[in-house]
């Protein structure tokens, strides 16, 4: 009675290697036996092997970036250029390779980095299209804008707020535009930022925002103290569930004042969030749909609270499937959740498809991010495939046979051999 080939003493198969695999036997006539296959007398049998999946070689690639400059406006600090993978946070990269912010010529102020020219790049934009090899300096004309406020006064024009601007810094009253607002019964006596009092002969070299100080006609050279009603103070709500806030729970404020000024000489900053949340910025009335303004000023003639406004936090992850593509036919997918999730839970995970070859992983900046990985931030992943041959994955190299020499030996005494010493 046979027994199966495995079942023999000393029985093993041969070790692959790191191209081929051990596959199966064939006989003198090319039939084919396996482990399991059951053997009825003697065989010579030669070992197959078959091909390993040609997996893809995961490589990283990266780009090289060139920095675009115009010396007229500005000088460039570090090297004309640096390299980048998919995934990398731009700015990051730029910083690892000396790149640093250039320094602005007299006339210009650097702005920000741009692949358009007008579009600036944050610290958390990645880079997600090779197409993008150029990277511009972005520069504006210096300027210095003061805003005007008449207070109980008003100006010519009849408005009681007035903006100026200039390319340069001088003196208050060489601004262009500058004039000194009216207020029946009293004369203007000078301008006040915070607790700072200017006068028109000062040289303002910054972004300022001055409220009008008036004396009564007749009155001493001291200027009268603001009635009641010229002040408003501005209640500061915030929710300690969603976010931390550690500034004032108050500040006042003349009209026509820049609020956002008048926050920043109280010192007055924006709330530190909960980890499930994101700060989207102060509101009259708490709504995320009204968020107070960079250069808002202060119109009502009431005291009023400035409530800040949160948001749930979200995680967002862009599948790009490069080469291949999903299901819809599309080239990226952007999938969201309010949760720390796995990549895998997330609603409309899909991994892309592409012909001849089988989706192997994702990677983000060089580093595999598994389907299970916990997403924790918003980031870009790449699809990584591993070509496939025709037939399933699996090539048959033809008529490769490695073959043993087996010696035998025999003891006389005991009987007679008349066979071959070797096979």
């Amino acid at each position: 009675m046979g027994k199966a080939l495995n079942e023999y003493d000393g029985y093993e198969e041969p070790i692959e290697t790191d191209d081929y695999k051990f596959s199966h036997w064939e006989d003198k006539d090319g039939n084919k036996y396996y482990g399991t296959t059951v053997l009825i007398g003697s065989i010579e049998l030669s070992a197959k092997y078959q091909n390993k999946p040609k997996e893809e070689e995961v490589k990283v690639d990266t780009y090289t970036i060139q920095i675009i400059n115009d010396d007229s406006k500005g000088t460039l600090n570090g090297p004309g250029s640096f390299t980048i993978r998919l995934g990398d946070k731009i700015l990051a990269s730029m910083s690892e390779a000396g790149i640093k912010n250039p320094t602005a010529n007299k006339g210009y102020t650097f702005v920000g980095w741009s692949f358009d020219g007008q579009n600036l790049i944050s610290s958390k934009d990645l880079y997600t299209d090779k197409t993008k090899t150029e990277i511009k300096a972005v520069y504006i004309e210096f300027t210095i804008t003061i805003q005007l406020s008449s207070a109980e006064g008003i100006f010519k024009n009849g408005e009681r707020v007035k903006n100026l601007v200039s390319t340069k810094s001088m003196a208050l009253e060489e601004y262009k535009g500058y004039e000194e607002p009216t207020r029946e019964g009293y004369n203007f006596k000078d301008w006040q930022n915070g607790a700072t009092i200017i006068i028109s002969k000062d040289e303002i070299k910054v972004d300022t925002s001055l409220v009008a100080r008036y004396k009564s006609i007749g009155g001493t050279e001291e200027p009268e103290k603001p009635a009641e009603d010229t002040t408003y103070t501005i209640n500061i709500i915030n929710n300690s569930d969603y976010g931390t806030y550690t500034g004032p729970n108050s500040f006042d404020i003349s009209l026509g004042a820049i609020v956002r000024s008048i926050m920043n000489n109280y010192n007055i900053k924006d709330p530190k969030p909960n980890d499930d949340k994101v700060f989207l910025g102060w509101s009259w009335d708490g709504s995320k749909d009204n968020i107070l303004g960079s250069s808002e000023t202060y119109t009502n003639s009431n005291n009023r609270s400035l409530e800040a406004v949160y948001a749930d936090k979200t995680y967002k992850v862009i599948l790009s499937a490069g080469d291949g593509e999903f299901a819809d036919g599309t080239k990226s997918k952007e999938l969201t959740s309010s949760e720390k999730v796995a990549l895998n839970a997330f609603t409309n995970y899909e991994e892309p498809t592409k012909e001849g070859y089988v989706f192997k992983r994702w990677m983000s900046g060089g580093v595999e991010v598994a389907s299970t990985s916990i997403i924790t931030k918003d980031m870009t992943i790449f699809a990584h495939f591993a070509k496939v041959s025709e037939e399933g994955g699996t090539e048959e190299t033809p008529e490769t046979t490695t073959t043993y020499t087996i010696s035998v030996s025999n003891d006389d005494s005991k009987g007679t051999y008349k066979g071959s010493t070797s096979f």
